[in-house]
């Protein structure tokens, strides 16, 4: 597995690297940035990394993050030491072990005779009405937390994704994209 900078004669890390160098407050080995810049950079630094093919379902902001706030306790941030950093944090991801995630949503579309759809490793379970049983506590646990009263619409259908992943931003992610692909591909049947 190699994690390396993009080659390209215009991107320099080294220099998004001192920025941040420059916005960071070292004490009692405790990092803190100050300024804007800051998250500028952390953009920037991301875009610049070529990541391996095994890792393109992490989630590459967040061990980008982790790898800076890691980086920063040393005195001065080093290209090098940076990307074996990161590529220690990517094994460490690879490690974890997947979990079952649900994704509750509607979709606008009619009912067909189809309960059940399994897809590229997601399972797909469509309802009228309501959602299983298992999921009631979340209805109350939305209202308790929603600003605005929800709404019911006419012609909107429950749907489940079940996917496995190695963390709830992944599993949504992926789900996300695997219920676009899903609704192009009823768009396109009918």
């Amino acid at each position: 597995m190699k994690v390396q900078w993009k080659k390209n004669k215009n991107l320099k890390p080294s220099i998004i690297l001192k920025k941040i160098d420059d916005e960071k407050r070292l004490e009692n080995n405790r990092v803190s940035f100050s300024g804007f810049e800051f998250h500028d950079a952390m953009v920037a630094i991301e875009s610049m990394i070529d990541f391996p093919s095994i890792a393109d379902d992490l989630d590459k902001h967040t061990l980008v993050q982790k790898t800076v706030w890691q980086a920063a306790k040393s005195t001065k941030i080093e290209a090098d030491k940076f990307l074996i950093i990161l590529k220690e944090n990517i094994v460490v991801e690879l490690k974890r072990r997947n979990n079952n995630y649900y994704l509750l949503t509607s979709l606008s579309m009619r009912l067909l005779h189809t309960k059940k759809i399994i897809f590229d490793g997601f399972v797909f379970r469509f309802y009228k009405y309501d959602f299983p049983k298992k999921f009631k506590g979340r209805k109350k646990l939305i209202n308790e937390n929603r600003d605005s009263k929800e709404t019911e619409s006419n012609g909107y259908i429950k749907v489940v994704v079940e996917i496995e992943a190695k963390s709830e931003t992944i599993a949504t992610n992926k789900a996300m994209k695997a219920l676009d692909i899903l609704r192009s591909f009823f768009l396109y049947t009918m």
